[in-house]
């Protein structure tokens, strides 16, 4: 970057010190990245998205099935919220039936 004179660009990332709390120790990683299932519903899992369409945001919550890697409930809303969430949650359980055990991995 010297040709166009530009500032020299910093590429480390500053150290941010994370103190440990009870929250954390309450929310262990219990699938440590153990994406392949044998059966299905053990592992759930889901995330939020956004989809930009006529000028305006929407929100995509999809729950999807480690076994299978198949939706197994999907919701959308103008608002990312609580209600988004519970909504998904509630579809999935009445898709799937109610399990013991299962496994809710998300972000």
């Amino acid at each position: 970057m010297k040709f166009i004179n530009s500032p020299k660009m910093n590429t480390v990332k500053p150290f941010v010190h994370k103190l440990k709390t009870a929250y954390d120790e309450q929310c262990k990683n219990i699938l440590k990245q153990k994406f392949e299932q044998t059966e299905p519903n053990v592992v759930w899992v889901c995330d939020f998205t956004y989809i930009r369409a006529a000028g305006r945001f929407y929100y995509l919550r999809v729950i999807l099935d480690l076994f299978s890697r198949k939706v197994i409930a999907y919701k959308l809303s103008s608002k990312i919220n609580t209600q988004l969430a519970i909504d998904t949650i509630n579809l999935a359980v009445a898709n799937k039936g109610k399990s013991d055990g299962v496994i809710f991995h998300t972000d």
